[in-house]
């Protein structure tokens, strides 16, 4: 039996998916491990130093409380190869949307998660492109808003679906603001321009 949610699975009956993504393999499993590798690499060589010091002193209970101690103390050092184990793992139930309501990002490594954010809740919208990710023609979008945040890691023609998301969001939000007595049936989005001459 397939437990996989889609994300059509998610969709409200007046909802509409305006795009729907998958980021990168690479990019998802690894960036995140290679932001730690120098950090676990320096904090590994100083904890090997102390370990080959200490296990010349040490004999008997002292000796077990030392590799246990190490053992956590190591963690930064294990949880590099961790992370990628676990992230492989939730690469394969990943899964992002736009539609005309909201932003969606279905994930999870052993269970399932779901998080939306509506348009009108967003409050920022910003785009990266590192190195790795350029190399790929990928890119991430950071979505934030007071309930949460969601990350489009490593997707496809990242600066168009910015584009199409950050309009998506300022017409839902113009949408809202416009009378309820006046609103049309359908928004063809906020068109006007501001003018400051007084």
């Amino acid at each position: 039996m397939d437990e996989r949610v889609e994300i059509r699975d998610l969709i409200k009956n007046n909802e509409t998916i305006l795009c729907e993504m998958k980021p990168d393999k690479f990019c998802y499993c690894f960036l995140p491990s290679l932001r730690m590798l120098p950090i676990a690499v320096i904090w590994g060589c100083i904890d090997i130093i102390f370990i080959v010091n200490f296990l010349h002193f040490a004999s008997g209970l002292m000796l077990l409380f030392l590799i246990a101690f190490f053992a956590i103390h190591l963690y930064p050092c294990y949880s590099v190869f961790t992370s990628f184990i676990r992230r492989r793992i939730e690469w394969e139930n990943v899964r992002y949307a736009v539609t005309d309501h909201r932003v969606i990002q279905v994930g999870g490594a052993l269970g399932v998660e779901v998080r939306s954010i509506d348009h009108h809740e967003i409050d920022h919208v910003n785009i990266t492109m590192g190195l790795i990710e350029k190399l790929r023609h990928v890119g991430s979008i950071h979505i934030t808003s007071d309930s949460g945040k969601i990350d489009f890691i490593g997707i496809d023609n990242p600066v168009k679906v910015y584009k199409m998301l950050t309009k998506t969001s300022f017409d839902v939000k113009s949408d809202i603001e416009y009378p309820n007595a006046l609103r049309p049936d359908n928004n063809p989005g906020y068109q006007t321009k501001y003018d400051n001459k007084e």
